[in-house]
């Protein structure tokens, strides 16, 4: 899919991305475009207040990150199903001790619980 950036043709084509001008053509290898984009990104996750997982990519223009979510949607997974996964029998079979990670996890998730009650108990 080509875009259009300033006077040039931005296109990806199998596994490099050219730009293109009227007189100009320069062909990089995906790797490096993505590991130069990746570097200055910082990405982050948030927990939104409807219990959804968001990728927040930081140290991006904003007309990259509106391209993001109108053109790939940023990843956005129900917290819910992240748990779900984690302690999908096939994954806990992996773990070394099952019980301890399982026990781990129930201390996270109760802590975070109790930060949830204490912004209940702050509101009016």
């Amino acid at each position: 899919m080509a875009q259009k950036l300033n006077d040039a043709v931005v296109s990806h084509d199998e596994d490099a991305y050219i730009y293109e001008t009227d007189t100009l053509r320069v062909v990089l290898p995906e790797e490096v475009i993505e590991r130069a984009v990746f570097k200055k990104a910082e990405l982050a996750l948030s927990v939104t207040l409807n219990a959804n997982v968001v990728l927040d990519p930081y140290g991006l223009s904003d007309e990259l990150i509106d391209s993001l979510v109108e053109d790939v949607a940023l990843p956005m997974r129900r917290l819910a199903d992240l748990i779900a996964e984690a302690v999908d029998p096939d994954i806990l079979a992996g773990e070394d001790d099952p019980r301890r990670a399982l026990a781990k996890l129930r201390e996270e998730l109760e802590a975070a619980l109790e930060s949830v009650r204490q912004a209940e108990a702050r509101l009016p």
